[in-house]
């Protein structure tokens, strides 16, 4: 009887201090997302690629990028998918067009995804609070970079949210019938649209699973496996195609194809350096305390059985294989690039920490225990081993996060500038710039640089190809009255002393020069 009523206290004590967690991740998580939504992170060259195809569907039901002598398709229009700017330009038709209503619909999304993280982690078999916790390790960890990339408009959080959701349906208990089967390929498929090169690690672990599951597993039938990987790839495959040869149908089909290719080889490469580069940011401290490695490996170790429970562990180690793999062959070492593997680790480390520190009623008995006998258990030292590099992760990834959220000052230089265009600038004056985020906060008329300049640029950046200071020269493509070099515009160079010769700098708000052609007399 006092062994039942212990039994009985400790799990009393263990779900109040689930609740307790639970209530406290979800106060940070809001405050986090919602906080200064517009004004943190400063609208910014990716986001406001995206956003200008959106703004274009809105206000003019084209679905296309846009510069001031016409449309352009392909860049933003394939990299991120209808998932992500659809909502948005629905947003912008109903409200007008701000960083505030394009952000909300990422804020959705980011908060579905924990919600799919603390489901799958619960899926795998994990409690309550290890599952809170799970999320916790996603939203504050300095590598993932929560707090920036589940506010800002790109396809990487909207992306893993249709895969976990894929994932979450694929493994579940029992035998999926063929709806459902269809279901998690359309989730998958969709999580491919929304970010294409996540296509790159979907598809082949979908592939390896029934590739082990035939050797070594033999747990399921081909359609398990089948039926998923082909409506996956047809969805994607299908909007690639669309995307280069209906939306880009305007140009050379040809041509499209091959300003897809040359932007596809600027993203991937087997260069040793900056795979090793890759490879240390996974096993830093920003990334979980340097506890990814431990968490994949202990993936994979539960992946070796010949049992139900390990064939769905092993389809979870096949898409950190590959996602891990996709990461590491990146150029540009964007660590978002890591997201989906990170997400990944933290489900794992999850579930290690629940197996080796056991429920909060186990870690008191172990505690009083070896206060009264000296005697500890593998218990209390899995605890004296995590606690420790939980508390400095959730701590100080907390308090990062949240003074990430209060940050202002140089992040007001965006709104400034367009402020000071509304202002100074003639609506039908010419603007050439390469900071793509003005034409979202301001209506004016702005000319971009080609794509195929943009291409170089990357050759150039990534693959270490010829400068492209002086290739371009604007004036062959407008008779711009303005010139604003902003931040990517300074990143990229192209806009040198020589090429802004006869014009006058004539304003300086934080990082953005704005020039004015020198009128002749």
């Amino acid at each position: 009887m006092l062994t039942e009523n212990a039994l009985n206290q400790a799990q009393k004590r263990a779900s109040w201090i689930e609740r307790t967690v639970i209530a406290g991740a979800i106060v940070l998580i809001l405050f986090i997302m919602l906080y200064r939504l517009d004004q943190y992170p400063s609208p910014w060259y990716d986001e406001g690629a995206f956003l200008k195809v959106a703004k274009n569907l809105a206000s003019n039901g084209i679905y296309a990028d846009y510069s001031s002598e016409g449309n352009r398709y392909l860049g933003p229009v394939v990299s991120t998918g209808p998932t992500v700017l659809l909502p948005i330009a629905a947003l912008f038709k109903l409200v007008g067009v701000t960083v505030l209503g394009a952000r909300l619909p990422m804020v959705v999304y980011s908060l579905l995804l924990l919600w799919l993280v603390y489901r799958l982690s619960r899926r795998v078999g994990t409690s309550v609070g290890i599952a809170a916790l799970t999320v916790i390790l996603v939203v504050v960890s300095p590598g993932v970079n929560f707090q920036f990339y589940g506010r800002v408009v790109l396809g990487e959080v909207a992306g893993i949210v249709f895969w976990i959701a894929g994932l979450h349906l694929w493994l579940r208990t029992g035998r999926l019938r063929t709806l459902g089967l269809v279901g998690v390929g359309i989730l998958l498929g969709l999580a491919c649209i929304t970010k294409l090169q996540y296509a790159l690690f979907i598809l082949p672990a979908v592939f390896a699973s029934w590739m082990i599951d035939l050797i070594w597993y033999r747990q399921r039938d081909w359609r398990y496996f089948v039926i998923p990987g082909a409506v996956a790839g047809t969805l994607a495959v299908g909007w690639l195609i669309f995307a280069v040869f209906v939306l880009g149908g305007q140009e050379s089909a040809a041509a499209n194809w091959q300003a897809f290719r040359g932007a596809g080889s600027n993203a991937f490469s087997l260069d040793l350096a900056n795979m090793r580069q890759t490879v240390e940011f996974l096993n830093g401290e920003l990334v979980f305390r340097g506890l990814f490695l431990s968490g994949v490996v202990y993936g994979l170790f539960l992946a070796i059985p010949r049992s139900p429970e390990g064939q769905r562990w092993s389809m979870i180690a096949w898409m950190m294989v590959f996602a891990s793999a996709i990461y590491m062959l990146s150029i540009a070492d964007w660590t978002r690039y890591a997201m989906p593997a990170l997400v990944l680790a933290a489900l794992y480390l999850g579930h290690l920490i629940e197996r080796m520190m056991g429920t909060a009623g186990e870690l008191a008995g172990a505690i009083r225990q070896y206060i009264r006998t000296g005697t500890s258990s593998s218990t209390l030292l899995a605890a004296v081993l995590f606690v420790p590099v939980l508390t400095l992760l959730i701590a100080g990834g907390g308090i990062a996060a949240i003074s990430a959220a209060f940050r202002q000052g140089e992040y007001q230089m965006a709104y400034q500038t367009a402020d000071y265009i509304r202002q100074s600038i003639p609506p039908d004056a010419i603007i050439e710039t390469w900071d793509k985020e003005l034409s979202i906060l301001t209506d004016h008329i702005f000319h971009y640089p080609p794509q195929i300049v943009e291409i170089e640029l990357g050759t150039e950046k990534w693959r270490g190809g010829d400068s492209i200071i002086g290739t371009y020269n604007f004036r062959e493509y407008v008779d711009a009255d303005y010139v604003i070099v902003g931040p990517f515009s300074k990143f990229a160079g192209v806009y040198s002393p020589e090429i802004l010769e006869g014009y006058n700098l004539i304003e300086t708000v934080g990082y953005y020069d704005i020039y004015q052609r020198v009128q002749t007399p």
